[in-house]
């Protein structure tokens, strides 16, 4: 690291800089990090906006968001493959729920099949 908006060189908590993409102005969190120089800068860390060779993403189209496990089956989304917190994986899986997954349930219940389940 070196001295830069936050002070001295060190350390830094995500919020002040660790993780975060390298690229000029962009404030996202990186998720690789890229060995050589192209046309978005210098080598470094990078969010998946910013490197190109990204082959796995969330399969709904317009998503760059990094994916957290893969949906088996198709949806109104899209299809199936590799999804986000934000599009399917993490999500409640009791029907008509958007709420985040906290846990997981083994066993299908009077709320549905086994799955997600929100803290409701």
């Amino acid at each position: 690291r070196v001295d830069d908006i936050f002070g001295y060189a060190g350390p830094r908590c995500t919020r002040h800089g660790a993780r975060q993409c390298n690229v000029a102005g962009c404030k996202k969190m990186a998720v690789k990090t890229v060995a050589e120089s192209d046309e978005f800068g210098p080598a470094g860390r990078r969010c998946p906006k910013h490197f190109d060779d990204w082959e796995r993403k969330c399969t709904v189209d317009g998503c760059c968001r990094w994916p957290k496990g893969i949906l088996k089956d198709a949806d109104e989304l899209g299809p199936a493959g590799y999804r986000c917190v934000f599009h399917g994986h993490g999500r409640c899986s009791v029907q008509d729920c958007h709420n985040m997954g906290w846990g997981t349930n083994p066993k299908a219940d009077l709320h549905g099949p086994p799955g997600r389940r929100c803290r409701l």
